[in-house]
C-alpha cells in the first residue's frame, strides 16, 4: 500500500505486490507441507530396495 502512494496510479506496482503476496502464501504452504512430510514416519514394509526398517541391525557381532 505504501509503495503504491507515489506511483500516480500506475498498476505495475499493484500487480507486483499481488504476485509477491501470492508467492509468499504459496511458499508458506509448500514449506508447511514439506515439514509435515519430514515429521511423519515412513513405510516400514519391505520394498524392492530392501527391508522397510530404517534401524535394522544384523544379529552378528563384529
Amino acid at each position: 500500500m505504501f509503495a503504491w502512494h507515489g506511483t500516480d496510479g500506475d498498476t505495475t506496482v499493484g500487480i507486483v505486490l499481488v504476485i509477491s503476496i501470492l508467492f509468499l502464501i504459496f511458499g508458506t504452504i509448500i514449506s508447511i507441507y514439506s515439514l509435515i512430510l519430514f515429521v511423519l514416519p515412513g513405510n516400514k514394509e519391505p520394498n524392492k530396495y530392501g527391508s522397510g526398517g530404517s534401524c535394522v541391525t544384523s544379529s552378528t557381532d563384529i
